[in-house]
């Protein structure tokens, strides 16, 4: 996937990246993430309106015959609606409960798929006598739900805004990849899949050694 979003990029050769985003669609609709699949169809359309895609139908298009899958009438925004000129009955929902501490929301530093307007990622951090563990949780933003989450290794390493209230730690995405810190390590995440695909402790293991077991350290953390 990550070989076609750089296909996609590029606009050397407009007819290759136009397949390629062409094929991210199909990709997200098969995965079921029909948010995702619509951004690429719309990207599709705005970017290739009239380079030729596939069975001799330009960007525009393939969107427009979207319009007769049911599955992204809710996505398709841009697109007329099928229930126009229908009364429609709006009930407001109350929402989900908010973070409470120590759960501390992650904010995007890079552009976001649609798929981010319905999870969060947040993080946490646990004390046991003395021993931290930094968590990451992947929230579904109606409830607050977890419905995944990730714990870097225990340390006695600890930092102030995880216990100051709602500090927003950094994220970038490169579509469903993730590259963040917990605590002192620096994670790749693939959200799909939900795995972690590598990681980087920031701290040599040596900086810790021959120090009492209960002594914890205060490092500064530079969040931008």
């Amino acid at each position: 996937m990550e070989k076609t979003e750089q296909v996609a990029e590029q606009r050397d050769d407009a007819k290759l990246a136009a397949r390629a985003v062409e094929l991210l669609g199909r990709l997200m609709t098969r995965k079921g993430l029909m948010d995702d699949a619509a951004y690429f169809y719309r990207l599709l359309a705005r970017d290739f309106a009239e380079v030729a895609v596939r069975d001799g139908k330009t960007g525009a298009e393939v969107l427009a015959d979207l319009s007769a899958d049911k599955r992204f009438w809710p996505y398709l925004d841009e697109m007329i609606a099928p229930l126009s000129g229908s009364t429609v009955n709006v009930m407001e929902i109350p929402s989900g409960s908010h973070l409470i501490s120590p759960v501390a929301p992650f904010e995007a530093k890079t552009d976001l798929l649609p798929f981010f307007r319905r999870y969060a990622l947040a993080g946490s951090l646990v004390n046991f006598n003395g021993i931290n563990s930094f968590q990451l949780r992947l929230l579904d933003k109606d409830n607050n739900e977890s419905l995944w989450s990730l714990t870097a290794p225990a340390s006695r390493a600890s930092y102030m805004p995880y216990g100051a209230g709602l500090q927003r730690f950094p994220f970038y995405t490169k579509g469903h990849l993730v590259v963040l810190y917990l605590g002192h390590t620096v994670y790749a995440i693939d959200l799909i899949e939900r795995k972690k695909l590598w990681d980087k402790d920031l701290i040599s293991p040596e900086r810790f050694a021959g120090e009492p077991p209960y002594q914890q350290h205060m490092l500064s953390l530079d969040r931008h």
